[in-house]
């Protein structure tokens, strides 16, 4: 299966679910906004969301700093 993470196409088999992906993609979920085929899941709905062929994800990771 290929999937687009942040504009990079990847083949993503290893993962059935968003919650999965993310797992293995970030280390602090904290501030982590992502975005599905355009749309923004919520955290408590990224197991639900089951990847498929062509999907494309975003992965924002607010930090604060000055």
């Amino acid at each position: 299966m290929k999937i687009t993470i942040n504009g990079k196409e990847t083949n993503s088999g290893a993962f059935t679910n968003l919650e999965e992906l993310v797992a293995a993609s970030v280390t602090k979920i904290d501030g982590l906004v992502v975005e599905l085929n355009g749309k923004i899941v919520r955290k408590n709905q990224w197991k639900e969301q089951i990847l498929k062929d062509s999907d494309k994800i975003e992965m924002i990771q607010f930090v604060g700093g000055g």
